[in-house]
């Protein structure tokens, strides 16, 4: 089953299996969120999942661009310091750490200017995958978020 995968996908055997860690990972961030929003990010996880297996990558990208661009608007703060600000203050993130202040730099970088505003952008498997495996660190850093503020769905 495994090499017929490979053959049909465009995508690397390692790539097929960080797909399903990505994937497996999602299911255990989605447990616990608020149901209409668990709702929502599994709709549009699931659907960037379904666009990387088929080779659609800039769909993907995209998808995982929307996420990770919604996620951030969460935040409090009118523009992107002040939001970095306060996620410090609320000791959400770090300089160093799984979530820094530079990687959540990084994630607003890739989402907005590459993928959503360069027309000549055309993300390849791996790309994809990053920015896909970015959306899911950004949604873990969101549930930490509004589990420190009592979210109402």
């Amino acid at each position: 089953m495994g090499a017929l995968e490979t053959i049909i996908s465009s995508l690397s055997p390692e790539e097929i299996l960080n797909l399903k860690l990505l994937n497996q990972e999602v299911e255990e961030i989605l447990k616990d969120l608020p149901d209409k929003l668990a709702y929502e990010f599994e709709k549009n996880l699931k659907e960037a999942i379904k666009e990387i297996e088929k080779g659609h990558f800039l769909g993907s990208a995209l998808i995982s661009s929307r996420l990770i661009v919604y996620i951030l608007d969460q935040f409090p703060g009118e523009n992107f310091k002040e939001k970095i600000n306060s996620l410090r203050e609320k000791g959400l993130i770090q300089e160093k750490g799984e979530i820094s202040q530079e990687y959540v730099m990084k994630a607003d970088k890739k989402a907005r200017n590459y993928f959503s505003h360069n027309i000549k952008a055309f993300p390849d498997s791996s790309e994809s995958l990053e920015i896909l495996a970015i959306s899911v660190r950004m949604l873990k850093l969101f549930k930490e978020y509004i589990s420190k503020q009592n979210f109402k769905n």
